[in-house]
């Protein structure tokens, strides 16, 4: 629970303090903790890309926090190859055995599962139990564990201007914003006359 307040407190100050949106590298990009388009009301999913009528291009994407690393039994054999006896029960002297394969063990180890559990239950997660030995009519289980993470997901987006500013504008000139085309037209002062000299464009 503890875990889960780090993680959303500094989110949720960062959304009343910056008033939703983080401006980045000359104010040409900005990042939300959610997909919602304020000029449409729209709430977007991950993978979606539009342009708002800010003349933004914003991308959504989904991103998993991660809750708790858990130890679990793995209850299930997989055959394949490179067989090898694992007890699996015991009764008096007589052993039973199943065949797993030593690839697929190693696989299951070096890659844990993910887990995604709903947004509503992650500030109450918890580890699930470890199941105690099992008995039954003198047989007990020996069991073999594998990692689960278990995470969260969130959205997030990012949004970027589609035009770029100018400077270096010469003194004659000025720049006029043009809405219907998204972009800046460097002319002579008062006039519809395209500026003579040199410019530049930064951050599109």
């Amino acid at each position: 629970m503890e875990s889960i307040q780090k993680i959303l407190l500094p989110l949720v100050f960062m959304l009343a303090f910056s008033a939703r949106f983080v401006p980045l590298v000359e104010s040409s990009c900005s990042i939300a903790m959610d997909c919602v388009d304020t000029t449409t009301n729209i709430t977007h999913r991950s993978g979606d890309i539009w342009e708002t009528e800010n003349c933004e291009r914003c991308t959504c994407w989904a991103r998993q926090i991660l809750l708790k690393t858990c130890l679990v039994i793995d209850d299930g054999p997989t055959l394949g190859d490179d067989y090898s006896f694992s007890p699996k029960f015991r009764k008096s002297s007589v052993f039973t055995v199943r065949l797993v394969s030593e690839t697929a063990i190693k696989r299951r180890q070096n890659t844990p599962e993910i887990v995604v559990v709903p947004m509503e239950e992650a500030n109450s997660f918890v580890c699930p139990d470890l199941q105690n030995t099992q008995e039954n009519s003198g047989s007990f289980l020996i069991p073999r564990f594998k990692t689960v993470k278990y995470v969260m997901e969130v959205n997030g987006m990012g949004c970027c201007t589609m035009y770029g500013y100018p400077v270096n504008v010469h003194p004659e000139c000025e720049s006029v914003w043009v809405k219907d085309a998204c972009r800046f037209d460097v002319l002579l002062r008062n006039s519809t006359t395209r500026c003579p000299h040199p410019s530049a464009f930064v951050g599109k």
